[in-house]
This record gives C-alpha cells, structure tokens and sequence, in this order.
C-alpha cells in the first residue's frame, strides 16, 4: 500500500495574510461552475457509484435495509464534504502557507511538491 498528497505554498508576511490567502483560494475553488467541474471529473468516486449500490424504491419500507440505506447515504455525504474541504498549513517562523492539493487544482503559488510512500522505498518529486 502506498499514500501520498501534494502540497502548494505562497508566502505569507503574518497569519492574517495567510487566512485571507486561504480564503481567496477557497472562494476560487467555490465558484459554481468550478464545483459542478469537480463534481464531473470525480463522479466516479462517489462511494454508491462504486459499490454500485442503488435503493430500490418499489420494495416495501419494511423490507428495506434501512441501516443500509443511512450508511450509503452517510458515505456519499462524506465524500461530497471532503471533495470541497480544504487543508492549509501555516508556519510561522518561515511566513508560508501550505495547501494540501490535488496537483492540477494548485493555483496558489508557482511551487508544488508531491510525496509519495511506498511499501519498498519513498519518492520525492519535485515539480
């Protein structure tokens, strides 16, 4: 098994530069026609699309699996959340800001460096 994330960075004078950095970036990112973009590049993913799970409204309430059906729907909630969640980082002592991105999304600054870990031996790239 392997993980790994990429990250964006600009420069931040204090935290007050770095939040309203973070927020221009989020409001970007929230456009309504960048969301519905985002939503079609990644339909795919939605965990009911995956499994391949549909709930099958001609059966009775009473027979349905309920538990079920909160759980798919649990999951499609979540993973909507964390499609348009954004993770930023803000250090101080060396005035960055940090974003942690999907590499084609990464308009924050001109520098992103991707990290990845596998099982046998760890990549670092640089972009």
């Amino acid at each position: 098994m392997s993980y790994g994330f990429s990250m964006g960075f600009a420069q931040a004078k204090d935290l007050s530069e770095a939040m309203n950095l973070a927020l221009e970036y989020v409001g970007m990112r929230m456009e309504p026609k960048r969301v519905t973009e985002e939503l079609k590049r990644n339909i795919y993913y939605v965990p009911t699309i995956r499994a391949r799970y549909a709930c099958n409204k001609n059966v009775p309430y009473s027979q349905r699996n309920m538990q079920l059906e909160n759980l798919a729907d649990m999951a499609d909630r979540y993973w909507v959340k964390n499609l348009v969640s954004y993770r930023f980082l803000y250090w101080e002592k060396q005035r960055l800001l940090g974003i942690v991105i999907v590499k084609y999304i990464c308009r924050l600054s001109r520098l992103s460096i991707s990290m990845m870990s596998h099982t046998t031996r760890t990549f670092w790239t640089s972009i």
